[in-house]
Parts: C-alpha cells; structure tokens; sequence
C-alpha cells in the first residue's frame, strides 16, 4: 500500500499544488470548507483560511507516512519542507497564487506527523512480528 501511495499521490498532490490556477483552488477549498463545517455548524468557528492551512498540513501526511513507512528516517521530514518550499517558491514566481510561509510551515507539519505516523507504523509491526524463537518454541 504505501509502494502505491508514493506512486499515485504525488500526481493527485501536484495537480494541486502545482496549478497555475489560484482561483479555482480557492473556490474548491471553500466549496470544501463549507461541506465539512455547516452541517457541523463550524462555518462561524472554522474560517476558510483556517481550513485550508488544515489542508495544507493533511496534504502532507499521506505521502511522508508511506515513505517512513518504507524507509523509517526523521530526514523526511526536511524533504517535506525543502518540497514546500520549492512548491512555494514555484507558486510566487508564477504570480497567480499566494504563495505564504505559513503554506511552507503547515506543508512540513503535516510532513512530520507523516513521518512520526509511518515511523511509528513500522515499529508497531516489528513489536507484532512473531520473534524466530517464539515460533521454535511453539512447535
């Protein structure tokens, strides 16, 4: 599953991230935004902007969680933020989405609880895995 996530998300992830649209990416956030909050009645709790750095730390989870989960080193985690900063730095030079520091902060949160997720995965499964002489002796 995770040899599929870091196959597939990063073309779900870079349609996003990467579209020269800004437009469209806010009205997709708030359409969003407003099918989560108001039947939750949080539309006066939870702005727009709040949701989207939301999404901007969830954007990263997935991704940094399957490669920890393949290969468990905290390095990810600076992946994460050099990613989004790159993304960032594309996103100014373009001109025609906002490109913020909080986007850079919120992108590598998410990559660090990615990598604290996936690295905490693997280490669930070594402690599940049954030990060679456990398996000896119950025969």
């Amino acid at each position: 599953m995770a040899v599929l996530i870091i196959l597939l998300y990063p073309l779900a992830a870079g349609s996003i991230l990467l579209t020269t649209d800004g437009w469209a990416i806010n009205r997709l956030n708030v359409r969003i935004w407003i099918t989560v909050t108001k039947p939750l009645g949080l539309t006066g709790v939870i702005t727009p902007e709040m949701f989207a750095d939301a999404m901007n730390v969830l954007l990263f989870i997935p991704f940094f969680a399957a490669l920890a989960v393949l290969v468990p080193t905290w390095w990810w985690i600076l992946l994460g933020a050099a990613m989004s900063s790159a993304v960032e730095t594309y996103q100014a030079a373009i001109g025609t989405r906002d490109a913020t520091v909080v986007d850079v902060l919120t992108n590598t949160l998410g990559a660090a609880l990615g990598v604290t997720f996936g690295i905490s995965q693997g280490w669930v499964a070594i402690f599940r895995r049954p030990h060679a002489s456990s398996e000896a002796s119950a025969r």
